[in-house]
């Protein structure tokens, strides 16, 4: 959909250390017990593990974030950041 408007999206964490940002999706999974916001049952996926969670972040800086640079020096990066879900599909909406 965002090549007809020639750009790219890049979907940041800002300025977040790779520690912090493990620590911040592990600790919303560590809790045990019954979802706030629709009380389902809590689960921890095989792929929401310290190990895995660091891997994708090499991952993205191996492979993605090239292509971020790319983009961003044809002047055709647009990045949000990802403070909230609600921001994202907010910002993003905006320039669609």
């Amino acid at each position: 959909m965002l090549t007809k408007h020639d750009g790219s999206v890049q979907i940041s964490t800002g300025d977040l250390a790779p520690d912090t940002l493990i620590t911040n999706i592990m600790g919303e999974r560590l809790l045990e017990g019954d979802c706030d916001k629709c009380g389902s049952k809590t689960i921890q996926r095989a792929d929401e593990t310290v190990e895995a969670i660091s891997k994708r972040l090499d991952t993205y800086d191996e492979m993605t974030a090239p292509l971020a640079d790319y983009y961003d020096k044809k002047g055709s990066l647009f990045t949000v950041v990802a403070t909230s879900s609600d921001k994202v599909v907010e910002e993003v909406t905006a320039r669609l």
